[in-house]
């Protein structure tokens, strides 16, 4: 490996040879392209440099004069020694302001870290954007106090002031790095044995956290190519003007799997026991983990931002053996051997005969010309997995969900009723709201028997309490999204209907689409305020926003929801009217009570133009929730062709107490999607998340099922009101297809077919070959949007 210097090279000078700088060092003395000269304060490492024919300048990181003077010597800088170290920055940009204006323009590359795009300590997700080095305002946005920040904006405005002459500057942020090195020092980072030791120490290995954090990833050898890419692009680089950010990470890694492999290594030396302690770390882990991470190779930029992985522009993805694992979930319910995904669009649907025809097939031919592309890469899908559309939650709150990640989870929980219809607050909160007032029409405070507020509020009362709630910024709504976006796309959803966005989110929303930042495909609907007012006019028509939502009543849990007689088991309720009957148009509404549905039904039908059958007319009007129906009114929705927008686990939540709370009679036309559909209905199925979790395989299963997630109901394992269940086509169409219709977007999403954005899922196993009970636990492999993987592999 020895490589005498020579005129003929480039010369270059590197500031630290530990993981990467030594990985780093092995690849460039490879190449024979560089004089090298390198920082070392170690003799016996310079006497190891020396032997390779590096040039070893003698010194540490504060020798300021001394890497000035290297600075100006040398056309390409690369800094991996630190990230946090400025003299020895201050001295490079020194260097390089003091470079002749006639010497070729220097190539200085700064490893960084910037700690606030990663994942928590306490694993949870606290990124507040989704990053992408495409959009540096982003990190720019980060407080001067973040990781690594203090060194990353000396360089940012250095270069900003000019004060670096004609410098080609980048900052490259690298994830955690695994894998072996090569450089002539150090071989390994310091995570993995950090936690090793200290796991042989406490005899159990301990999990930061509740070990639900996701961090990105890059073998060192990937990082090196990516070192060796930027280096390339720089130096070509035409003039100074040039991306400032690089991201490096080849893929995501799941703190629990990183720490359960650790513990299934020790346990099988008889070193560990298996018990995984969840919580807090040991103290010298947390310092190891936490306070020193640039030791750890940069655990600082593995975020929960929402990244894709490039597909190649042309592909298909087929079964194997002449099977036919795609549901396209077209008219005629179809499956298909194979898609062609051509510029994020579905070119082909066929067999593998006729792709491997029209479009060539990479493995089989080569490019030989023939075919569109001149022949295709062809990724089979593994045996017994299922591909789908992506799919659709026709029915959620996206903000809301993400504002929620990270705090207590009751969704589930025994004993507890969730919905998004109440709010509970501390006494402090009380305090700061100030007197009450003693009605509030269209909502209600919860009192105690003595007049003194619970702090439950519900209904339109909620407005007292978000009152004194500060509004959210951007900032929180680029929070909530990411973290929503991903939880989604790590689901198998791509698309949903978000149920009340204010205008000012919908602002936001239109900003993040226009800058190409916005991952999933969301269907808004607009919630004016004060609530129950048109806003429509305000709203500027753009992709994804066609509908102004209603709310006409509270929820069932609360005996809020609006019904035509009293409660059974409250004969004094009737429910909550949230506005006056008068207000309702033919817009979007909310509806759970049956008195709700028959207004807003009532609404549509005289919303209809004379003349006109209700059946065509393409206003495509919806109830969200249609939960209790008189049955009249389930035959009356079919004929105006109103959509139901159901939500299959609201059933699973209900079914133990809604017919003790509505009788026996009243219980006939609730839940009651089978008769909706039978009736001429289209149902389009969602969540209502944050009220119920984001997985879609729950909604599909208690569609199907009408059962609680261990396979029993009221009614005993068949399932509740049993005929009402729907088919496992039906829930799949209500998930996709029929979703995309009640949005207007049936020719852009919701089925596999010509034409439509490549947008679908694949599930390690089909839905019709498992148990019913197997549904929710059947394990996602990949999230395809527009032709880019989101979530998963794509083998």
């Amino acid at each position: 490996m020895a490589n005498a210097q020579s005129p003929t090279r480039t010369p270059l000078f590197l500031l630290g040879v530990g993981l990467i700088g030594g990985s780093l060092l092995t690849s460039l003395l490879e190449s024979d392209t560089y004089n090298i000269t390198v920082l070392c304060r170690k003799e016996t490492q310079a006497e190891v440099l020396k032997k390779l024919g590096v040039s070893v300048l003698f010194g540490g990181l504060d020798d300021s004069d001394l890497i000035t003077k290297a600075t100006i010597d040398n056309d390409i800088i690369i800094h991996t020694a630190t990230a946090d170290d400025q003299p020895s920055v201050k001295a490079i940009l020194k260097g390089l302001g003091a470079k002749p204006p006639t010497a070729p323009a220097p190539v200085y590359l700064h490893t960084s870290g910037t700690g606030l795009l990663k994942d928590g300590g306490e694993s949870v997700a606290t990124t507040d954007n989704i990053f992408s080095d495409k959009h540096p305002e982003q990190i720019d946005s980060l407080p001067d106090t973040a990781f690594h920040r203090d060194v990353d904006l000396l360089i940012k405005n250095s270069v900003d002031r000019g004060e670096v002459g004609n410098a080609r500057v980048g900052i490259i942020l690298p994830t955690v790095i695994y894998g072996r090195g090569t450089g002539p020092f150090k071989k390994i980072s310091i995570d993995v044995p950090a936690i090793i030791k200290e796991s042989i120490e406490r005899k159990q290995v301990a999990v930061v956290g509740q070990g639900k954090a996701t961090w990105g990833q890059i073998h060192i050898k990937n990082l090196v190519t990516a070192y060796l890419t930027i280096i390339s692009e720089l130096s070509r680089s035409p003039s100074p003007a040039r991306p400032l950010y690089w991201f490096a990470e080849h893929g995501e890694f799941v703190w629990i799997d990183l720490f359960t492999a650790v513990r299934d290594a020790l346990e099988k030396r008889g070193l560990v026991s298996h018990e995984l302690k969840l919580g807090e770390p040991p103290a010298r882990l947390r310092v190891l983990l936490l306070a020193f991470p640039i030791l750890l190779a940069w655990w600082a930029i593995g975020s929960r931002r929402v990244s894709s992985r490039p597909l190649p522009t042309s592909f298909a993805i087929c079964s194997r053996s002449g099977q036919s694992q795609i549901r396209t979930l077209d008219a005629a319910g179809s499956l298909a051997q194979c898609i062609v995904v051509d510029k994020g669009l579905i070119a082909t649907v066929g067999s593998l005969a006729e792709v491997r025809r029209e479009w060539g097939d990479l493995d089989k031919i080569g490019r030989t010309g023939r075919g569109k592309g001149g022949g295709i890469k062809i990724i089979y899908l593994k045996a017994g997995a299922a591909m789908l559309p992506g799919l659709i939650d026709a029915h959620a709150h996206v903000l809301q969900y993400g504002e929620g990640v990270g705090s207590a989870d009751l969704v589930g929980a025994k004993g507890v009723q969730v919905d998004v219809h109440a709010l509970w607050v501390s006494p402090a909160i009380l305090t700061l709201m100030g007197p009450l007032p003693d009605v509030v029409p269209g909502g209600s405070i919860v009192r105690t028997a003595d007049g003194v507020a619970t702090g439950v509020f519900l209904d339109n009362a909620m407005a007292l309490v978000l009152a004194v709630v500060p509004p959210w910024t951007d900032a929180d709504r680029i929070r909530f999204l990411t973290a929503t976006a991903r939880k989604m796309l790590d689901t198998g959803l791509t698309s949903v209907h978000d149920a009340s966005l204010s205008l000012a989110d919908i602002a936001f929303l239109k900003k993040i689409d226009q800058e190409g930042r916005l991952p999933i495909r969301i269907y808004g609907m607009v919630s004016c305020e004060p609530l129950n007012r048109f806003c429509g006019d305000e709203v500027e028509r753009y992709d994804g926003d066609r509908a102004v939502k209603l709310f006409t009543d509270g929820a069932l849990g609360s005996w809020g929801a609006a019904m035509e007689e009293p409660y059974s088991d409250n004969p004094k309720e009737r429910g909550i009217m949230i506005s006056i009957e008068a207000v309702f148009a033919p817009l979007i509404a909310k509806v759970i009570g049956d008195r709700a549905n028959r207004v807003i039904l009532d609404a549509y039908e005289s919303a209809v133009p004379r003349g006109v059958d209700p059946a065509v007319f393409d206003a495509r009007p919806r109830i969200e929730h249609a939960q209790i129906m008189s049955l009249p009114d389930i035959e009356r929705m079919g004929r105006l062709g109103v959509v139901a927008s159901v939500q299959p686990t609201h059933g699973k939540l209900d079914m133990a107490y809604a017919e003790a709370r509505i009788g026996s009679e009243r219980i006939k036309g609730a839940y009651s999607w089978k008769s909706l559909i039978g009736n001429g209905s289209r149902i389009a199925l969602g969540s209502d998340f944050p009220v119920e979790q984001v997985n879609p395989l729950n909604g599909i299963y208690s569609a199907v099922s009408r059962c609680w997630l261990d396979g029993n109901s009221p009614h005993g394992e068949g399932g509740w009101y049993p005929a009402e269940r729907l088919s496992l086509d039906q829930a799949l169409r209500g998930f996709t297809i029929d979703a995309a219709w009640a949005s207007f977007q049936e020719g852009r999403v919701g089925s596999l077919e010509v034409g439509k954005e490549a947008d679908f899922v694949i599930f390690e196993r089909d839905f019709a070959a498992v148990e019913m009970r197997e549904i929710p636990t059947v394990k996602l492999l990949s999230t395809v949007v527009g032709g880019r993987l989101f979530s998963g592999k794509l083998q």
